[in-house]
């Protein structure tokens, strides 16, 4: 992610927890969407927390854990996916990275970068059919953003 991106998430009112943390359980509330997580802390500690979005970065070793119960077609200990949008056949639900296969898949990091936006644009559109598939440049985002800001305190 983009350094500004990062220290922006940081300074916000999202309850971040990395790394280490193991999910337990996956709250679906009546709509269908997520609704809130339960997870241990390397601690140990249990935490539920309420949920509107849940993005895993699992470690270097790729490792599904309790997500081999969860229903998803799996090969060879992996996720199987479509490749051109990282559905993992599970409405709603996207993977990318080593605990993803599809034919022809090179396990290498800007692989598994490419396949974070394309799910994550996806996962997007899916949940708001308006959003724009291609979100744009990061660059272009925060100079817009700096434009804009910029303009608004000239106003002040």
């Amino acid at each position: 992610a983009h350094e500004a991106t990062v220290h922006q998430l940081e300074e916000s009112t999202v309850d971040v927890n990395y790394p280490g943390c193991e999910i337990t359980a996956v709250d679906i509330g009546t709509d269908g969407r997520l609704a809130a997580i339960t997870f241990k802390t390397t601690a140990g500690d249990e935490r539920t927390i309420p949920a509107d979005d849940l993005i895993v970065a699992i470690g270097f070793v790729a490792d599904l854990g309790p997500m081999k119960t969860w229903g998803f077609e799996l090969q060879r200990n992996q996720i199987v996916v479509d490749k051109t949008t990282m559905d993992t056949g599970i409405a709603g639900v996207y993977a990318a990275g080593d605990v993803v296969t599809y034919p022809a898949k090179f396990k290498l990091i800007v692989t598994g970068a490419a396949e974070a936006v394309t799910a994550v644009n996806h996962a997007v559109t899916y949940y708001d059919p308006k959003a724009r598939l291609d979100a744009g440049h990061s660059t272009n985002i925060m100079e817009k953003r700096e434009k804009a800001e910029a303009g608004a305190s000239a106003e002040d």
